[in-house]
């Protein structure tokens, strides 16, 4: 098949026209026709880019007998990998009983803490002083003492 037709079937098979093709390649659709028409060829360059809008190697658009390269079959191949799994340890129940009691024991100790503190917090005796009182003392000296004692 000559490249012309080649061209043409590429172009057809991918559902564009020769307007839109063109546009990819930045030329002008009379370009596209002429390379379809076999009146020119296509550049270097322009082949470059066709391979790219066609997505096949250039060989494929100048060669008749190029073909597609076999895809090579893949092979799946099983191994073994040692895997270390851990064997889980048991705590024997009295041990586990120890650490339930010590837990227990520790709560009730801060339970004992916070409530012999919030009982002395709000038993404790109201000690307030008035103003009156306070301005009648100073460092346990009574005022009308100190009125008697001449300031030089």
């Amino acid at each position: 098949m000559k490249l012309k037709y080649r061209l043409r079937d590429m172009r057809t098979e991918r559902g564009l026209s020769q307007e839109a093709l063109a546009e990819c390649l930045n030329v002008s659709r009379q370009t596209v026709s002429k390379w379809e028409t076999g009146a020119v060829y296509p550049s270097a360059e322009h082949l470059a880019h066709l391979s790219e809008v066609f997505h096949v190697p250039v060989d494929a658009i100048l060669k008749d007998d190029w073909v597609p390269p076999k895809e090579p079959e893949v092979q799946f191949v099983e191994v073994q990998v040692p895997v270390e799994v851990p064997i889980p340890v048991e705590i024997p129940a009295s041990k586990i009983r120890r650490r339930r009691l010590a837990i227990v024991l520790v709560m009730l100790a801060l339970a004992t803490g916070i409530a012999v503190g919030m009982s002395s917090f709000l038993n404790r005796p109201n000690e307030s002083t008035s103003i009156e009182e306070l301005e009648s003392e100073a460092i346990g000296v009574q005022t009308e003492i100190l009125d008697t004692i001449p300031l030089n």
